[in-house]
């Protein structure tokens, strides 16, 4: 058994079992090492509901995992690493003790910034003290695109402690994104175009943009679109459905699990993705291996990751969307030649092997 190293992600989904990105990136890194011959110290952030997102309906979970933290820290003095997944400025709050503990033990310390909305909430003095001293206190900073790592060394953050690595998706579903096929369309086979949509449903994702993407094509195309995911503004967007009177052309689809994501993406003819703010979003991935055209928000932190291999629009902007859908729709062969480009890109840079190795090697 190689060394110890203490883990704070997550690693068990809530009980309603919706879970994002850190779960994902935290129970596959784990299982990756453990493989490797390392033995993992958890200590879980898991949230019992991702809906919930009222800080003072966290706060008693928060302070208590606090103590169960630094106790296991203290616990494990031989440790010599200890990896943070960090999403939000306020986990670089929540995490700032166990930082400091791993550092005072002379800890290499290793951290995961996962959150879009570190760049909105970094100029916010009470966060500032807490992001910058975190960046300080830590020895490597994994990016996760090209974009962050240029964001981090804006920040005066040093150039040394900065690696890339993209998010991974695990053996399986490049296994079963292999066996699928391309999805066809043309318009003289009077077909109705599928557009999918699998995201949180926050406001933040873009998801009114959605609605007014629905009320701008109809009676232009025969179209349908499908929503699927979870979050605390579900009940204002399936309102809004109805209110606009889009219950024919949206439907809301509810949680995706994870089984049949690839399969469901895959069965549509265009993948959007319209959030205002990324870290790297998994959700993306999941596009990408489902082997379909993807129209995204234009962020940089999307542009990284897709390239000119994806079609983008000026978040909010859901006339210039809306004229993008039109033209994927009449010139779908071309669409289905830049997915066919980015998959095979992101099946060799993204698989779990490649990822571990460079992880690895922050480790020696």
């Amino acid at each position: 058994m190689k060394n110890k190293i203490l883990f704070i992600g997550s690693f068990k989904k809530p009980k309603n079992g919706h879970y994002g990105g850190v779960y994902f990136a935290s129970t596959t890194l784990r299982d990756g090492l453990i493989k490797e011959g390392y033995q993992i110290i958890e200590m879980d952030t898991t949230l019992k509901d991702i809906v919930e997102t009222r800080v003072y309906k966290r706060l008693p979970d928060i302070i208590s995992r606090q103590f169960k933290f630094l106790y296991t820290i203290l616990l494990n003095v031989k440790a010599k690493q200890i990896f943070i997944f960090l999403s939000g400025s306020g986990s670089y709050v929540d995490k700032f003790l166990p930082i400091l503990l791993s550092k005072l033990l002379r800890k290499k310390i290793i951290i995961f910034p996962v959150s879009g909305h570190l760049i909105s909430d970094i100029d916010n003095r009470k966060f500032l003290f807490f992001i910058n001293r975190v960046f300080n206190l830590t020895d490597k900073i994994v990016c996760q695109s090209s974009y962050w790592e240029d964001y981090f060394s804006s920040r005066k953050v040093e150039k040394n402690k900065l690696l890339v690595i993209e998010n991974w998706v695990d053996d399986l579903k490049i296994k079963e994104s292999i066996n699928l096929n391309y999805p066809e369309f043309k318009v003289n086979d009077k077909i109705t175009f599928k557009i999918v949509i699998v995201s949180r449903i926050e406001k933040a994702k873009g998801v009114d943009d959605i609605i007014e993407l629905g009320q701008r094509l109809q009676n232009k195309l025969d179209f349908s679109i499908f929503v699927y995911g979870a979050g605390s503004y579900q009940k204002e967007f399936v309102d809004s459905i109805k209110s606009n009177k889009l219950e024919n052309v949206i439907f809301f689809k509810g949680w995706l699990e994870k089984e049949k994501m690839l399969e469901t993406i895959n069965s549509h003819h265009l993948a959007v993705f319209s959030s205002k703010t990324e870290g790297y979003p998994n959700g993306l991935l999941d596009y990408i291996f489902s082997k379909i055209p993807i129209l995204s928000s234009d962020i940089p932190m999307l542009r990284a990751v897709g390239k000119s291999n994806m079609a983008y629009y000026k978040f909010g902007n859901t006339e210039e969307m809306a004229k993008i859908v039109e033209e994927i729709y009449s010139d779908y062969e071309l669409s289905i030649l830049k997915a066919q480009n980015l998959f095979k890109i992101k099946v060799i840079e993204n698989c779990t092997d490649t990822s571990i190795k460079k992880i690895k090697n922050i480790l020696l």
